[in-house]
């Protein structure tokens, strides 16, 4: 019966006699299959399937990250009954090979070359062709004279002799001035050339990485191997988007999230799995120190040294023992045998521990690493809520609609960014609160001009000092009017404010004008809340009016 391999219960050392002969597989590919974003980096799933022989054999795993977190690795296997051994990190240098625009830039730096070679060629056959004709010419000349002598001149063929040079001349001349313009382009775009290729040409050999799994196998056949490993530059940030049906006052929220990765490998049909758990935050509480207090002392003395001693190669080639730990199921590429057993992956989107939050995303997602963000749909959950007018006259004389409705029961929503949406119009963004499963959830969706508010302030009254009394009264009242224009009937919360002292010496009297019902808020000293149920078509009016009595010889800030 086959069994999945553990995570070793010793180092396997492949010296040993007992292990005999140790079998390098051939060279196969790796792929990433299984990802887990972090908000601050991320667990990579690595999978190799070999046929192995019995005995002892090493497994590679290539071009891992240079970054890698080389206390996270782990392997675990699934096949042929195995024991798995140390996994051992190892670099090799490597010559970069030759992109495909690394090609096409030597091919271009190559032709600017010949082109100008070609120049260099013509200036030679220019340079042959004037010294032929300064021959022809000085020939031409002699035997004229000699002619002129005897008294035998040709005029018409002597002038068709001069016409040729002087013609052969110019036409030698027009293509050195032509030359030289081309040859002048063509050395502007080869330096150019040239210094792009230098950028696309790596500086030296690549220093690779890869990892060495020992393996034990008591019977030949194949084996699935899973090497996982923390690795940074990787995160991910929740998002939200809320569309609102007025009518029933439901909510349907989106639940999306941003993810990003500059870890050096593409993340190419993988099952990604988003975690809201933080390693860089540590797993021990800190610890509290005693506070002592005692006099400074200046203590006179030599700075101590730094770290003196020196790293030796074992630092570079480390061996990682893998501690153990339970076996590992997983699913495989290839068809599996009747032998093997695969542990049934459960079909849900959401994964909740009691220490952290983890949703699994369906299906297969492709995640560069470019260091862009990328939309990655979660969940879509319908919240049942009541639809709220909230009305702050003193700030705004609008109506802002607002749901109350709860968190869903299953998980907890997480701070983010919320775009809102309601009859398929975007109307803002807010910062969505983290809400825990269940919990209280007010969710915002913009201002409705079918709720109308006017807000008037009354005429002031004021009351100066005087004879009989030293003290100063000023009285204050507003009157809000709210109209509902729906076709249903409205909930609005209305808030006004109403001063409170801090001075013995300072006295508010609330006016007996003052709309009943109004609930003081708590947490909120002086702030008082109407909720009101308007019909449509109807009018529904809040007043309130208080007065401020302090003696004559204080100032009240924001009060004169």
């Amino acid at each position: 019966m086959n069994k999945f391999a553990a995570v070793p219960l010793l180092s396997l050392v492949l010296s040993t006699p007992v292990m005999g002969a140790v079998t390098e597989t051939p060279a196969a590919a790796d792929t990433i299959v299984d990802v887990t974003v972090f908000p601050d980096r991320a667990e990579v799933v690595r999978e190799i399937m070999v046929d192995l022989p019995r005995g002892p054999s090493l497994i590679e795993f290539r071009n891992l990250p240079r970054d890698i977190e080389r206390e996270s690795l782990r392997v675990t296997a699934r096949g042929v009954e195995a024991t798995l051994g140390a996994v051992e990190i190892r670099e090799r240098a490597q010559s970069p090979a030759e992109t495909p625009e690394l090609l096409a830039a030597g091919e271009h730096v190559q032709r600017l070359e010949s082109a100008l070679a070609a120049l260099a060629a013509e200036d030679e056959t220019d340079l042959e062709l004037r010294s032929f004709l300064a021959a022809l010419k000085a020939s031409t000349t002699t035997r004229e004279s000699e002619k002129l002598g005897e008294g035998r001149v040709d005029p018409a063929g002597l002038q068709a002799i001069y016409a040729f040079v002087q013609s052969g001349l110019r036409d030698l001349g027009t293509g050195k001035v032509t030359r030289a313009e081309k040859r002048l382009d063509l050395e502007k775009t080869l330096a150019v050339a040239r210094a792009r290729l230098a950028v696309l040409k790596p500086a030296g050999p690549i220093r690779l990485r890869m990892a060495a799994v020992a393996v034990m196998t008591s019977t030949p056949g194949f084996l699935t191997v899973r090497l996982s490993y923390l690795a940074p530059g990787a995160s991910w940030r929740p998002g939200y988007r809320a569309s609102l049906d007025a009518a029933t006052g439901d909510v349907r929220l989106d639940t999306e999230a941003l993810v990003r990765q500059t870890t050096g490998e593409d993340w190419s049909g993988v099952s990604l799995r988003l975690s809201t758990a933080a390693p860089a935050r540590g797993v021990r509480p800190p610890v509290l120190t005693p506070w002592l207090l005692r006099p400074v002392e200046i203590v006179q003395g030599r700075a101590s040294g730094g770290f003196a001693g020196k790293l030796s190669s074992d630092t570079i080639d480390e061996m990682v023992v893998i501690t153990s730990g339970a076996a590992a199921q997983y699913g495989s590429a290839r068809p599996m045998s009747s032998m093997e057993k695969v542990a049934m992956r459960e079909e849900a989107a959401l994964v909740q521990s009691s220490y952290n939050l983890v949703f699994a995303v369906p299906g297969q997602s492709e995640i560069p690493s470019d260091g862009t963000d990328h939309l990655v749909g979660l969940r879509q959950d319908v919240l049942r809520g009541e639809v709220e007018y909230h009305v702050i006259p003193m700030l705004n004389e609008s109506a802002f609609l607002v749901v109350k409705t709860k968190a869903p029961a299953s998980h907890p929503l997480l701070a983010g960014p919320i775009h809102v949406f309601a009859g398929g119009a975007y109307l803002g963004a807010a910062n969505m609160i983290e809400t825990g499963p269940g919990g209280d959830l007010t969710l915002p969706f913009g201002s409705d001009n079918r709720i109308l508010v006017k807000r008037t302030q009354l005429p002031q009254e004021r009351r100066d000092a005087g004879v009989m009394s030293r003290d100063r009264r000023i009285a204050f009242g507003y009157r809000t009017t709210v109209e509902n224009l729906l076709n249903r009937p409205a909930t609005v919360i209305l808030e006004e404010r109403v001063p409170i002292s801090e001075d013995a010496r300072i006295e508010v009297e609330t006016g007996k004008t003052t709309t009943p019902g109004g609930m003081l808020v708590r947490d909120r000293p002086g702030i008082l809340q109407w909720s009101l149920r308007i019909d449509p078509g109807v009018k529904s009016e809040v007043a309130v009016d208080y007065a401020v009595r302090f003696p004559d010889d204080i100032v009240i800030a924001g009060l004169q």
